[in-house]
């Protein structure tokens, strides 16, 4: 996933995006270079907002595409 930086990632958290307009899935990669800052289990409620937040906006972005 951090194919230019896999030396420098030592954390991460990966939220899945589900873009409903589009039919498509995507995904949203966040990384550190400290370990530790993600955590299993950690703010989960905060991440799910920003990845629903990202998924509308990219949805909304997808579909004027189209049009």
């Amino acid at each position: 996933i951090f194919t230019d930086c896999t030396g420098l990632v030592q954390s991460c958290a990966l939220l899945k995006l589900e873009l409903a307009e589009a039919q498509r899935e995507a995904m949203l990669a966040l990384g550190v270079r400290h370990s530790g800052r993600f955590q299993a289990g950690e703010d989960i409620e905060l991440l799910s907002f920003l990845a629903q937040i990202a998924a509308h906006q990219l949805d909304r972005y997808l579909a004027d595409l189209s049009v």
